[in-house]
């Protein structure tokens, strides 16, 4: 007997998951948890005086912006999908 491959449990109707093709709520997510991160890192750095916390508190900022421009990126792609 062949062994089945295992695939997800689908989805209700209307809800798209990350694994599904809904990279934008992974986007929104790590966005998310990047802000968090640099606020915790800019705190850090103020409360130390760390040159080397304030480097990774803008490099987290960084991180931010890359977010975001993936974001720019996908809605433009879903924009013109629905042209």
């Amino acid at each position: 007997m062949k062994a089945q491959p295992l695939s997800p449990a689908p989805l209700p109707q209307g809800e798209r998951g990350v694994r599904d093709g809904g990279p934008v709520r992974a986007i929104l997510y790590a966005l998310g948890a990047n802000a968090g991160i640099a606020v915790t890192k800019f705190g850090a750095a103020v409360y130390t005086g760390s040159g080397a916390m304030l480097a990774e508190a803008i490099h987290s900022l960084a991180d931010c912006v890359n977010q975001l421009l993936l974001l720019l990126g996908k809605c433009k792609d879903i924009e013109d999908h629905t042209r």
